[in-house]
């Protein structure tokens, strides 16, 4: 991320319909589209959220945005560009409702039309950039998948349910 406050970081998404998986960082996050856990694992915490139908936070979670680009965005232009030394069109979207801080989206496909990264343009000057170095599609599975199980951490964790 770029902008008033830069940050890098690294990890994997696991992304199915409004469900996923994220991992980096010391960060875990999991989501079976209700409920939302975000585990940190070097703080020893674990966040546990309500999740509102068709309310996921792509500001957040920029990476979920690749599963509902249709619904919460509209296409703007398509540009032909480069992207991570890739050639790319790059689809420029704008928020499809203007009540959240995203006002611009720059979603970068290869010639397969699969994702290559994408650049987010936020109200306070900021560019949330990520860079997909795999991309796999793989067998759809269960909701439940996506859930996360408490009962795996150990008794040193502090878990915060805010449902």
């Amino acid at each position: 991320m770029s902008g008033q406050v830069p940050l890098s970081g690294s990890g994997t998404i696991k992304l199915q319909g409004d469900t996923f998986i994220m991992k980096g960082d010391g960060l875990e996050v999991y989501c079976d589209g209700t409920t939302r856990w975000t585990v940190d694992t070097a703080a020893e915490e674990c966040y546990i959220e309500g999740v509102k139908e068709g309310g996921l936070d792509y500001e957040a979670n920029p990476a979920l945005i690749v599963g509902a680009v249709d619904k919460a965005f509209k296409l703007k232009k398509t540009v032909s560009t480069t992207f991570n030394g890739q050639k790319v069109t790059q689809a420029v979207l704008e928020p499809a409702t203007k009540d959240g801080n995203i006002t611009e989206l720059s979603l970068m496909l290869t010639a397969v039309k699969k994702p290559a990264g994408l650049l987010v343009n936020t109200s306070d000057g900021n560019v949330i950039t990520v860079t997909v170095k795999d991309f796999a599609l793989t067998p759809a599975t269960t909701r439940e998948a996506f859930s996360f199980d408490t009962k795996k951490l150990n008794k040193n964790y502090f878990i915060t349910d805010l449902r």
